[in-house]
């Protein structure tokens, strides 16, 4: 036997489809998105009724909803009007600031707006107003605590016989009253436009005149309320202003009569020495302050061109000349040089002659700012003698003034001091007078910060519940859940549908697909029976020779495709004139292993091969039972050594087909008898007789008569039932025994369901789906 290829290279096999399916594999590693869409192709069923339920539930809970409406007013704050208004009656304020402005969003959010709102139209009296709004969750938990209620009240009831208090008009109406309140102030909201002093005011409400109503009159209650703040603090403020100012103007009467007493005591009446002094003394103190500052400047000016005389620097020269007039124009001229000079010196070098000319022209006018720096400082020297000349007199001067003002400066310091408290007290008096004359004039002229821009109009279509958003919420959540349930049993799918399935993850070549073969009266599904002939011969049921009825079908197609496959594998490892044994298993019952075996030899057969077919079901042998052959000896009574083959053969005179049913009777000990001695011996003799000899056995999982038989066999074909075969059941068969891997030629996809497997992203469904089946189609 060769041995067995390794599947996840590129080598070329002996398969039907060894590129394809060997690049299938190793696409395996890569992102295949491709996928995705054949999850969907495949669950496309459970996502439409999840969509569906979704879409469902979604016009389920819009009618179960009741219809809300919302109604907007804008208002301005602090508006250009306003201010306009208060500059033109003499009324200044500030703006507003951010925080202010956040202050009054609050208001209008408070408790105290709402009550107003409610104590002055009375919305509590309204049932309109009162209706709750309800959604299909409210309804649903409605119910429930009305049954429980219910339940409750009925045991309640058989527990105590008191009545229940009746409660009183005025604690209904005060209920009703802050439930009216919570109303507001749970179905307002309050929104800033972004950079802007323009707030919106909405309210919500499942009636929309109501809502319109309720919103206009937050906006003017607001209003109001800000006109009667202002006017009650302008109240207080002027009350409080006008005592002041009242106190004020009698300190200030007291102060006067204390002055003119004072200076009628000193005999200081109508004369004002005193202050003339004092200012004297003052201006002559400023202006020795400002010629000592002045003697300063010119000192350290001094210094600076002493310094650059005695350096004998005149690069400083252009610097401190900068500030005098007279040097302007040959300061200009220098650097005007000295750019020329810098040009030429860089393009022509300091030995050129041009550039010797300006470096000659500009210490010619070096040296003229630098005889200028030494005028400049004799100029200096005169102005320090003079200013010292005049800081002199000012102080002779200051010290006659100290000299007089100090002969009665007591009594004119006491007087000064009574004259300036008498002067503060007038000036708070003065503003305290301005600032009440100007609330009088506010109070008098009430202007409101705040206006309507856009008063709320009847909505024409309800807000929410919003019919759209709901149906793609609910589409969403469908789409979800189906999608999740789906994932769920894409997890738990352990079922054989691809090729890649066979090859990549059992390790056996895959073959080939039979598809169903469920159209037509001859293949229902109830099992049905041949009359035996009189003679040794058998007739194979319409189901059991469809291949060879069918020779252009795709059917046959694959059963040429086991026949490629087992020539290709078996016939290099025996000898010529022998003939090969082929198994023919299949994990569990039911996968269609006798239909492909009886197929698969009758095709064979048809084709002028020798052909045997063995039915080694000794337990159940459907293939007997199928040909009306339990009543005849068979394999059972060969292995027995009761009878010889040749006397047990059946022929099918279509076909030329050679059967061995599985004999009369039923073998408990199966197993031994299919691995024993004789089994090899009649084996041996077949092969040299027959080309082909296709052995039915049993399932692998119920009974290990197949595997007890595998050294007699040159190779087994596995029948895998697709969407029904577990992938888990079958690896675990194969890992009992790795001689069912070594001597495999392949495997076959049987109730192969071309149009479903392409969901699967399976080759072989484009095998059968495409270009082949309209070929076929054709023939």
């Amino acid at each position: 036997m060769r041995a067995q290829k390794n599947l996840f290279t590129d080598e070329v096999e002996d398969s039907p489809y060894p590129q394809r399916i060997s690049q299938s594999v190793a696409n395996d590693d890569e992102i295949d998105f491709s996928n995705l869409l054949n999850v969907v192709r495949r669950n496309w069923a459970y996502l439409l009724v999840g969509i569906l339920f979704g879409l469902a539930l979604s016009v389920a809970y819009i009618l179960n909803t009741s219809r809300v409406y919302t109604a907007t007013v804008s208002i301005s704050l602090d508006t250009v009007e306003a201010a306009n208004v208060r500059e033109l009656s003499g009324i200044y304020d500030a703006p507003l600031t951010e925080s202010q402005v956040s202050t009054e969003l609050e208001i209008l959010r408070s408790e105290a707006i709402a009550t107003k709102v409610i104590d002055r139209y009375e919305f509590w009296r309204s049932a309109e107003f009162l209706k709750r709004p309800r959604s299909a969750l409210d309804r649903l938990s409605g119910v429930v605590r009305r049954l429980s209620s219910a339940a409750v009240s009925a045991i309640s009831s058989n527990v105590s016989d008191v009545p229940a208090l009746q409660e009183a008009p005025e604690d209904v109406a005060a209920l009703e009253r802050l439930r009216a309140i919570g109303i507001i102030r749970g179905n307002v909201n309050v929104q800033r436009l972004r950079d802007s002093r323009i707030v919106t005011i909405s309210f919500r409400s499942t009636s929309p005149e109501m809502a319109a109503r309720v919103a206009n009159a937050i906006a003017e209650t607001y209003i109001e309320d800000q006109l009667d703040s202002k006017f009650d603090s302008t109240q207080r403020a002027t009350t409080w202003l006008k005592q002041r100012s009242d106190q004020l103007r009698t300190e200030l009467g007291e102060i006067d009569n204390q002055i003119d007493r004072f200076r009628l005591e000193n005999n200081l009446l109508g004369s004002q020495a005193g202050s003339n002094l004092e200012d004297q003394l003052e201006r002559i103190a400023m202006q020795l302050a400002a010629a000592e500052a002045e003697m300063v400047n010119f000192v350290a000016k001094q210094r600076r061109l002493e310094d650059i005389i005695a350096q004998g620097d005149r690069t400083a020269a252009v610097s401190a000349t900068a500030t005098q007039g007279i040097t302007n124009e040959l300061r200009s001229r220098f650097l005007d040089i000295l750019k020329d000079y810098n040009s030429l010196l860089e393009r022509l070098g300091p030995d050129h002659e041009q550039t010797l000319r300006l470096s000659r022209e500009l210490d010619q006018i070096q040296e003229l700012m630098f005889e200028e720096i030494k005028r400049s400082e004799r100029v200096t020297a005169n102005d320090i003698e003079t200013v010292m000349a005049r800081i002199a007199a000012l102080r002779e001067q200051k010290e006659e003034a100290e000299r007089l003002y100090g002969a009665g400066s007591e009594v004119v310091l006491q007087l000064r001091a009574l004259e300036q408290n008498a002067e503060t007290v007038r000036s708070l008096y003065s503003g305290f007078f301005q600032r009440y004359q100007e609330l009088l004039q506010e109070q008098s002229f009430a202007v409101s910060d705040v206006r309507i821009i856009n008063p709320a109009k009847v909505s024409s279509s309800p807000s929410s519940p919003n019919a759209r958003q709901v149906a793609v919420i609910g589409l969403f959540l469908g789409l979800m859940t189906s999608a999740a349930f789906v994932i769920i049993l894409e997890f738990r799918d352990n079922r054989i549908r691809t090729e890649d399935d066979i090859q990549a993850k059992l390790g056996i070549d895959f073959i080939a697909a039979c598809s169903v073969l469920s159209t037509g009266k001859f293949f229902s599904r109830k099992r049905t029976k041949t009359q035996r002939p009189a003679d040794n011969s058998a007739v194979l049921p319409m189901l059991l020779r469809f291949g060879v009825d069918n020779p252009l079908s795709m059917f046959a197609e694959s059963l040429r495709a086991v026949k490629l496959a087992v020539t290709l594998k078996l016939r290099n490892d025996v000898a010529e004139a022998e003939g090969v044994v082929v198994g023919m298993v299949s994990c569990f019952s039911g996968e269609g292993k006798t239909t492909i075996s009886s197929n698969f030899a009758s095709l064979l057969a048809s084709q002028g091969k020798k052909v045997l077919l063995i039915d080694a079901d000794l337990r159940n042998p459907e293939l007997t039972t199928l040909l009306s052959l339990s009543k005849e000896p068979g394999l059972l009574q060969i292995l027995l050594g009761e009878q010889d083959w040749q006397t047990v053969i059946c022929n099918e005179a279509n076909t030329r087909l050679d059967i061995i049913p599985a004999g009369m009777g039923r073998a408990t000990h199966s197993s031994e008898l299919l691995s024993g001695e004789n089994m090899g011996v009649l084996l041996g003799a077949l092969k040299q007789a027959y080309d082909f000899v296709i052995i039915d056995f049993p399932p692998l999982a119920p009974v290990i008569d197949a595997r007890a038989s595998l050294k007699y066999m040159d190779g087994v074909v596995f029948v895998i039932k697709w969407g029904q075969t577990k992938l888990s059941d079958a690896q675990v068969i194969l890992q009992r025994d790795p001689r069912l891997v070594e001597k495999s030629v392949g495997a076959v996809l049987n109730f192969y369901d071309a149009r479903r497997a392409a969901a699967y992203g399976s080759y072989v469904s484009q095998y059968y789906t495409s270009g082949y089946k309209r070929y076929y189609d054709a023939a």
